[in-house]
């Protein structure tokens, strides 16, 4: 029979918004990898030119790598709980990403740490104010511009506590930084 073992037109699809997903997620993840990466290299990198771009090479693939895994993964399994119709429509997100966040940015390197950082300030933020919806009125109408200040000060309250109190709980690089700005004088 014509078109027997052949994929339906609906997984081929599937497929197909999950390898555009990783296209994406490798193009965005080079785009925004390597002027980072250029720019560190130049400034704090030691070594030769050739040394110096071979590491900026490797930052941006893993960048983009891990993008494009996290991407096809997750758009995948969005496609597969779809298809199968399994669990309620919006926890399908929570479970896809978790699981494709397991997969590819548990293992520590400094690319997934700086990633990892970056996505915690966004939701930590992103929370919250999810969260002030749930607030009685009056507070409810606080903007984000008005919490801000406070967001800042305590930020910065509490880093320059930890440098000064317990420097060693804070990143060896933000460590380095803080000592050379506030100690070498």
């Amino acid at each position: 029979m014509a078109g027997e073992g052949a994929p339906s037109g609906l997984a081929t699809e599937s497929l197909l918004r999950a390898l555009r997903g990783a296209r994406n997620g490798f193009i965005y993840g080079t785009r925004v990898r390597f002027p980072h990466a250029l720019v560190m290299a130049l400034l704090f990198k030691h070594g030769n030119a050739l040394q110096k771009m071979d590491s900026v090479w490797s930052l941006t693939f893993e960048h983009g790598k891990g993008l494009a895994m996290f991407a096809g993964i997750y758009k995948g399994l969005m496609e597969l709980m779809e298809r199968c119709d399994v669990l309620p429509r919006n926890l399908r997100a929570l479970v896809a990403g978790g699981a494709a966040g397991r997969l590819v940015w548990a293992r520590y390197t400094a690319v997934n740490y700086q990633i990892v950082l970056y996505l915690m300030s966004r939701v930590a933020v992103g929370g919250a104010m999810r969260l002030s919806r749930g607030l009685p009125a009056p507070l409810r109408r606080c903007s984000f511009e008005g919490v801000y200040p406070y967001l800042a000060t305590a930020c910065w309250a509490v880093v320059m506590h930890l440098f000064e109190n317990d420097a060693d709980v804070l990143h060896p690089s933000l460590g380095s930084s803080m000592e050379f700005i506030y100690h070498d004088w």
